[in-house]
């Protein structure tokens, strides 16, 4: 029983760190330059 806990933990962590690949990608700029015409500094956001 334990591993399956642990297996659905797992699952559940990489389903969250896919949705927040594909938000992060839908809303990345076009081009480099306009990244740098966001602003962001260097050490984050």
């Amino acid at each position: 029983m334990r591993g399956a806990i642990r297996d659905t933990l797992i699952l559940a962590k990489l389903i969250q760190m896919e949705e927040s690949v594909l938000l992060v990608k839908k809303h990345l700029p076009e081009s480099f330059e306009e990244f740098l015409d966001m602003g962001l500094i260097k050490d984050g956001i």
